[in-house]
């Protein structure tokens, strides 16, 4: 359906051209009305479903609600975790499969410095601590650690 006074959710995605890395900006608008009873209707469809994917553009306890189902369900969980959020709730990343984090993000939910190749792996071995069974980090021109 359509509500009024509410926008599409958008992102802008600015590239520097040298060295790859960007910056986003996110209008949630109606990405972030998303709701956990939203999710819970489509209960069936997950339950059918091979995988869940979801991103932390929408309303966070949606993602918990379909990780949650999933999860109940058998389905592989996968987050790509942008924006990056801090203080994600435990039961969330305990119920991903598949974190998908740059090292911006990777920084933020372990709680650690990823600058170099070793903190990069650290930071990946704490979120697996976290209860992420499989981590890709994504590290620009230098490709992804993936555990």
């Amino acid at each position: 359906g359509t509500e009024a006074g509410i926008s599409t959710g958008i992102a802008t995605i600015f590239v520097e051209s040298n060295s790859g890395e960007n910056m986003i900006v996110i209008v949630l608008g109606a990405n972030g009305r998303l709701a956990a009873e939203d999710v819970t209707r489509a209960e069936n469809d997950i339950a059918k479903s091979k995988v869940v994917v979801s991103i932390l553009e929408i309303g966070l306890e949606a993602v918990e609600m379909a990780f949650k189902l999933g999860r109940k369900h058998g389905v592989t969980t996968v987050l790509n975790a942008a924006p990056g959020r801090a203080n994600l709730p435990a039961e969330l990343l305990e119920n991903v499969d598949i974190l998908v984090v740059n090292e911006t993000e990777a920084e933020l939910f372990a709680g650690l410095p990823a600058t170099t190749s070793e903190e990069v792996k650290a930071c990946a071995s704490q979120l697996q601590k976290a209860g992420c069974k499989n981590i890709i980090i994504t590290l620009g021109a230098e490709g992804a650690l993936v555990v």
